[in-house]
């Protein structure tokens, strides 16, 4: 024990650290409550790149019309070519949040992102280093 802390005192430092370090579940709730994912039992939204290096495509499809304030989970998966990717998301129209991915091959990859809470009808944009306007990706969501 440091030197002049008497063992009450020793024990408020420890319970001070406790209370600090003691997580209020209720606040996780949002983040590791009940989930779900868009679309719902169907494959990502499909989302093309546009014509010219770094131009965005056409947006997608609404993947998810969020509830006010809603936190959600972007994975992006399937893209189409081997390339540098820019994903630019959009909740009620409004640009939201940007993922940048690399793909090194064709097939199965994740690219997480946590977003901040969002309102209204979100889609998605995309944009490749090469342009060809032939690359594309899928996206879903998980949601709370």
């Amino acid at each position: 024990m440091p030197e002049g802390c008497t063992s009450k005192a020793a024990i408020d430092i420890i319970d001070g650290i406790v209370d600090a370090l003691t997580i209020n579940v209720s606040n996780l709730a949002p983040l590791y409550g009940n989930t779900a994912v868009a679309p719902h039992l169907a494959a990502g939204a499909d989302v093309a790149s546009g014509s010219g290096a770094w131009t965005l495509g056409a947006a997608s499809a609404t993947i998810f019309t969020a509830a006010a304030n809603t936190i959600v989970e972007v994975h992006v998966y399937g893209a189409t070519a081997a390339k540098d990717y820019q994903l630019t998301l959009y909740a009620g129209g409004v640009e939201c949040g940007e993922i940048t991915f690399e793909s090194t091959s064709v097939g199965e990859f994740h690219v997480p992102f946590r977003s901040q809470k969002l309102t209204g009808a979100i889609t998605a944009k995309l944009a490749t280093a090469s342009g060809a306007g032939t690359e594309a990706c899928k996206v879903k969501l998980r949601y709370v």
